[in-house]
């Protein structure tokens, strides 16, 4: 395969993942796809300002998500296919650029990754997150594309006001996409603090500073948003709390809520696992600055993983543990899994020096380690046809609902059931079939009164 065999091995989830979206995607608008009509209704009209892409969505200010959306609609008269493909290349870059990390840390400890490349793009390109990779869902792609880039510049060995700028900007794009994204500046302090710096105390201070705006310009104005759950909940039933914390955190393997317990076993494994191999690798780099520089950005992705699963368990928790298996929740978690696939190879020199014996045997145990490889891809299977399965019925009832609609069949109790679209269903119809967007697009344009307004409902 030569320099190039982290691409080869890359390519089978990349391609499994590109069949299953053109097999299951639709062009009728679905769940929060709707809320984007009010913004375009602006947008022909001339009258979309700047606090339209800033205003609070749910528990988010998705500015950066929203302002992308919006103008690919206006350029391809609301192709929803083109928001699939923005999605689709930045699940490319995000494997890229940890790609770039493992290959430098493949140089720097003089260790194969092989298949380290391969496990990495199963889990980036999964279909278990489903959800986020339609459904308007730029976001979490977006947020976790940022804070990666954001960690990288931080944890530069060559670090610089250039890239302190640089993490800022990642960091501000961050929390602009996603709500999770003010982690970001949690972690983009922690680094600054262990990192070696020349003027640290000015970097941290600026950093505050910078932080401080941030949170306050999300924070202004904020409202919790009335449907949900208390955030005592958590406190009141920590044990349904931590039922729904290792079910998030398992959740990338097996994502069905009817396997609830048996994802919250995996979740826990993976966070002892994670914490074990952590340690590991930090004892393994820690008389070397340089080495430790290379850790940082793999134990920022766990600290976003594990702390983004403590902020959707204090909010979410009251919704019941099988929400937790959420498929938008998948891309959060699966940076956990990601950290851990990557630092074990590192924490391997240390761990076989301190487990000599037993443990050190098990480890080194080939038909355990094909035991385990067989059980991961036979639930990498099982997902995916369960997901390609489920996708294709969603697909052809979406379509059975989009021809209804073409020919005129507005039945809105049908279409609200199955797309969960929120606000008047009619006027928002009636709007795509004026301006020919989403599954109204190439469409003659209709004129006169009776073309704006479609039929009574059934």
């Amino acid at each position: 395969m030569g320099k190039y065999r982290y691409v080869i091995l890359a390519s089978v989830p990349f391609i499994v993942l590109c069949v299953f979206l053109i097999s299951t995607t639709s062009n009728l608008p679905v769940s929060d796809q709707w809320a984007l009509v009010p913004l375009l209704e602006k947008w022909y009209a001339g009258s979309l300002t700047l606090r339209d892409f800033i205003t609070q969505y749910a528990d988010h200010r998705v500015f950066f998500p929203r302002l992308i959306v919006v103008l690919m609609a206006a350029i391809t008269h609301w192709n929803l296919y083109c928001e699939v493909a923005a999605n689709l290349f930045m699940g490319i870059l995000v494997c890229t650029i940890l790609f770039y990390q493992i290959r430098k840390m493949e140089i720097f400890f003089k260790v194969q990754a092989s298949a380290i490349y391969f496990f990495v793009s199963v889990f980036v390109f999964s279909v278990a997150q489903s959800d986020n990779w339609f459904c308007a869902q730029i976001g979490p792609f977006l947020c976790i594309l940022s804070s990666i880039a954001g960690v990288i510049f931080l944890s530069s060995p060559t670090f610089d006001l250039k890239k302190f700028l640089f993490a800022i900007a990642a960091g501000i794009i961050a929390t602009y996409s996603y709500a999770n994204g003010l982690l970001f500046w949690i972690i983009g302090f922690l680094i600054l603090c262990v990192r070696p710096l020349s003027r640290k105390k000015a970097a941290l201070t600026a950093w505050c500073a910078i932080s401080g705006l941030v949170a306050a310009s999300y924070l202004w104005n904020f409202q919790k948003p009335p449907q949900r759950p208390s955030l005592l909940l958590a406190v009141h039933h920590p044990l349904q709390a931590a039922g729904y914390f290792f079910v998030f955190l398992g959740s990338p393997l097996l994502p069905f809520e009817r396997f609830a317990a048996l994802i919250g076993f995996f979740g826990l494994f993976c966070l002892t696992a994670s914490i074990f191999v952590a340690y590991h690798a930090y004892m393994a780099t820690q008389k070397n600055p340089v080495a430790l520089l290379q850790l940082f950005p793999w134990f920022a992705l766990a600290f976003f993983s594990i702390a983004s699963a403590i902020l959707v368990t204090i909010g979410r928790v009251g919704f019941g543990i099988a929400q937790a298996t959420a498929p938008r929740y998948v891309t959060q978690s699966n940076l956990l899994w990601i950290a851990l696939i990557v630092l074990t190879p590192i924490a391997a020199q240390s761990f076989m020096q301190v487990y000599s014996g037993l443990l050190s045997n098990i480890a080194r145990n080939k038909v355990l380690q094909y035991v385990c490889l067989i059980g991961f891809f036979a639930l990498q299977i099982s997902v995916t046809k369960q997901k390609w399965f489920w996708g294709k019925v969603s697909k052809d009832e979406l379509t059975s609902i989009g021809n209804a609609l073409l020919a005129g069949d507005y039945n809105e109790e049908r279409i609200k059931a199955r797309i969960y679209a929120p606000g008047n269903i009619r006027d928002r119809v009636a709007f795509l079939r004026e301006h020919r967007l989403a599954l109204f697009r190439g469409r003659e344009p209709n004129t006169g009164e009776a073309a704006a307004k479609p039929p009574p409902l059934k």
